[in-house]
């Protein structure tokens, strides 16, 4: 039987691959193990479904994957689609030995490889359900750009350039705005078409309809305080309503040691019980990156009372729940 890597790295989102999610490259590419996590796989399929459909996605991974093309598992593989189409099939791929088959990952090769015969005769694919696939993989790419932007005018349609710039120009405008309304992304949208339009007729020479588009774009903007001067006082919050919310709370003219009882409830156990936690969380994590579990968790990690939040002392709740769980309560500091 083939011996796999222990530890790789997808090269999309450097998670690491999990040895369930380990594939061989061809030999005439060297035989590596396949660079993308199971994740990352489905994200590819995604794109390619959004540009050719998914019956030629699933062909051209297959492909691009080094994995069999085997239209006979698309049954079996629809009982696993709920996280992708390309994860259900592969999950199906696995299902059925083709991982280790006679001694090896089974390739591309092992599958039918002939465009013709995967499309035609009594492998169609054309009997694949869109059940199989979720709604989500067809509001991917050019599909959701058009879907969000439209076609564009009728004598000069978007351009991928056109839905790229339209993108750019949105992210710039919304990306970190606090309390984006409907209004305001109507407003946004506007001025995206408006400022990709005013570009082409930049372009064109089409000077006098640009300066038309920059009047609207002004305006527009204007109405909204999407100005780069307006964009302080709209965005922070007045100091007034900060005033009165922390007198509607009762915070005002407290003391210091007051108000940090205040915004500092206690914890109805001790703090041992939060490193116990903790090291659930920390040793969690070890066991999904294959590392060893810790007896005890890093001093960086420990949390400290710096505000009386926790418990002095184990009751006997507490006593019995550490019992139960075989864990030796620590002595009284």
């Amino acid at each position: 039987m083939e011996t796999l890597p222990e530890k790789k790295y997808c090269c999309m989102c450097a998670a690491v691959i999990k040895p369930t999610e380990l594939w061989r490259l061809p030999v005439n590419l060297g035989g590596g193990i396949l660079p993308y996590c199971m994740s990352c796989q489905q994200k590819i399929f995604t794109s390619h479904a959004a540009l050719v459909g998914y019956k030629l996605a699933l062909f051209y991974c297959c492909l691009e994957f080094n994995v069999p093309y085997l239209p006979e598992l698309f049954p079996k593989a629809k009982k696993y689609n709920r996280s992708g189409a390309w994860i259900g099939y592969m999950t199906a791929i696995r299902e059925a030995g083709y991982h280790n088959r006679n001694g090896r990952c089974a390739g591309f090769q092992d599958g039918i490889r002939e465009i013709g015969k995967a499309f035609g005769g009594e492998y169609a694919t054309l009997f694949v359900s869109d059940e199989m696939l979720e709604a989500k993989e067809y509001q991917e790419g050019c599909i959701a750009q058009e879907k969000q932007w439209g076609h564009g005018p009728m004598d000069r349609p978007y351009t991928q350039d056109d839905y790229e710039e339209l993108d750019r120009i949105w992210s710039a405008l919304i990306d970190g705005r606090p309390n984006v309304t409907a209004q305001t992304e109507l407003a946004v949208e506007k001025i995206c078409k408006w400022t990709v339009e005013q570009s082409h007729c930049v372009q064109t020479g089409d000077f006098q309809k640009a300066k038309q588009l920059e009047d609207l774009i002004k305006v527009e903007m204007e109405a909204e305080q999407l100005r780069k001067k307006d964009e302080l006082p709209q965005d922070l919050e007045k100091i007034h309503g900060i005033v009165k919310a922390c007198e509607e709370k009762g915070l005002l003219g407290l003391s210091y040691p007051e108000l940090m009882k205040k915004l500092h409830p206690t914890y109805d156990y001790p703090l041992d019980v939060a490193d116990q936690i903790l090291m659930a969380i920390y040793n969690t994590s070890a066991w999904n990156e294959n590392a060893p579990p810790a007896e005890e968790i890093p001093e960086e990690f420990k949390p400290v009372d710096r505000f009386g939040e926790f418990k002095e002392d184990f009751d006997q709740e507490d006593r019995e729940i550490y019992r139960k769980l075989g864990i030796e309560i620590p002595p009284k500091k």
